[in-house]
């Protein structure tokens, strides 16, 4: 039988199960010639070893984690998630914005008018609705 097998079943780690065996708490358990590495051997004392370790174990295992799906964000929330960071960026380097080159702050420019965009979009979703509200 494996380490890995034993500590599997009983819960304890792998180190622990080797210093016990080190210390002869586990029955079934054989040194190599090499005098470090040990070769467990499955039998009836082991299996109760097994058993009783499991035992002990179960009442300390940490419960499980309950599977909790992501809350879905409104569209106001994702929008403010995603400025965020770009008002940050901002903020951090707006005074390297003034030392920048035309061609540097032309991209930037162009970046942003993707965001112009948007908010035009929803400029004149707002007043429409303020026009049919009258």
């Amino acid at each position: 039988m494996k380490i890995t097998e034993i500590s599997r079943k009983t819960g304890l780690g792998v180190r622990q199960l080797q210093r016990l065996a080190r210390e002869g708490k586990i029955p079934g358990v054989r040194l190599k010639t090499d005098g470090y590495h040990h070769t467990y051997q499955g039998g009836p004392d082991l299996l109760k070893f097994i058993s009783a370790k499991r035992q002990f174990r179960k009442g300390r295992l940490p419960a499980k984690a309950k599977n909790r799906r992501p809350r879905k964000l409104s569209v106001a929330d994702q929008l403010a998630k995603t400025a965020g960071p770009f008002l940050y960026w901002y903020n951090r380097n707006r005074s390297v914005l003034n030392g920048l080159k035309i061609h540097d702050l032309t991209r930037i420019k162009d970046k942003l008018m993707v965001v112009g965009g948007a908010l035009l979009h929803v400029q004149r979703i707002l007043e429409r609705r303020a026009d049919s509200s009258y």
